[in-house]
């Protein structure tokens, strides 16, 4: 088979035959398709990228407060429950040993966190007053998924970048 202009009965000199014709078109055909595959291997591999966890930031009973001193207080299995603190409430108010009794605890111990009092409204671009007025767990939460993406290195004043993915899982363990 010759590629290229070819004479042949029927066709003026220097034309491509009809079999030539086909021949360009299905390898221009091919090449598309190629194109195309790589194209959908590419979007497909884009969406079924791995997921990088680069940064990590957790509040935990015991005053585990970052990563790492979460695992040295599970290596060294501390219980880390208490009595509850005195600036929380009157635990002999709410306390009867009687666990029949309606409205009263039944347990004057617990896991509770330190320094749950210093969040800083300013950081986050909050007014003191506004703060307040923000449930508690998610001041906490604030704090925690600042602690994660200063973890990961990512600045605070990179987080607004287009076409950067940050993202902040909020996964809590119930016992």
């Amino acid at each position: 088979m010759q590629d290229g202009p070819t004479d042949t009965p029927g066709s003026a000199s220097g034309q491509p035959s009809a079999a030539a014709d086909r021949r360009h078109m299905l390898q221009n055909a091919l090449g598309a398709i190629e194109r195309l595959q790589a194209r959908l291997d590419a979007t497909e591999s884009a969406r079924h990228e791995p997921i990088a966890i680069v940064g990590m930031a957790c509040r935990v009973p015991g005053g585990a407060n970052d990563a790492d001193s979460y695992w040295k207080l599970l290596a060294e299995g501390r219980d880390v429950v208490s009595e509850v603190p005195p600036d929380r409430w009157d635990v002999d108010a709410y306390y009867d040993a009687d666990p029949t009794k309606l409205g009263k605890a039944r347990t004057k111990a617990g896991g509770f966190l330190d320094n749950i009092d210093l969040f800083e409204p300013s950081f986050f671009g909050m007014s003191p007053r506004e703060a307040a007025g923000v449930d508690p767990q998610q001041r906490l939460l604030l704090e925690v998924a600042s602690d994660a993406l200063e973890n990961a290195a990512i600045a605070a004043d990179q987080h607004e970048r287009v076409g950067r993915q940050d993202g902040v899982d909020a996964t809590g363990q119930h016992q």
